[in-house]
């Protein structure tokens, strides 16, 4: 009976560590399509090359991801948020904006490594298909 009771606490305490810090997914970068959950968010970076902020769209990602090096990049772990990158065929920035921010999301896409001063994530998502929209953020239906 002890030894019951001391395995269930053992696997209780398991348990509400990988609950509490959450499971990382390991993803591998372009060509591979993945598909994603979080919400939309506007965030603002420096741009060094006009000593400007920059707005930018970022997927905070439902959970954190891995992703897997590549020849030019080492991988990377616990990746939060995610810059979007658009294809201007599918999208506008103007058209994406309005119609996917504050809004929690599926979207499809590949994964890259940042490369350039305007990448302001370590690594960025390229949209391959419109989202599918889950609900709208809380804080947005708390400010209505």
């Amino acid at each position: 009976m002890k030894r019951v009771i001391c395995l269930n606490i053992c696997l209780i305490i398991v348990f509400s560590f990988f609950i509490r810090n959450g499971f990382s997914k390991e993803f591998l970068t372009e060509p591979k399509v993945v598909e994603l959950s979080g919400e939309i968010v506007k965030r603002q970076f420096f741009n060094p090359n006009t000593n400007k902020q920059e707005d930018v769209l970022v997927l905070r990602v439902d959970t954190p991801i891995d992703v897997v090096g590549d020849e030019f990049s080492g991988s990377v772990k616990e990746i939060k948020e995610i810059q979007i990158i658009l294809f201007s065929k599918l999208f506008s920035y103007k058209v994406f904006k309005k119609k996917y921010l504050n809004h929690k999301v599926i979207i499809k896409g590949s994964l890259f490594h940042a490369h350039t001063v305007h990448h302001y994530t370590k690594v960025l998502f390229r949209v391959r298909e419109p989202a599918v929209i889950i609900s709208t953020s809380s804080s947005i239906l708390e400010n209505k």
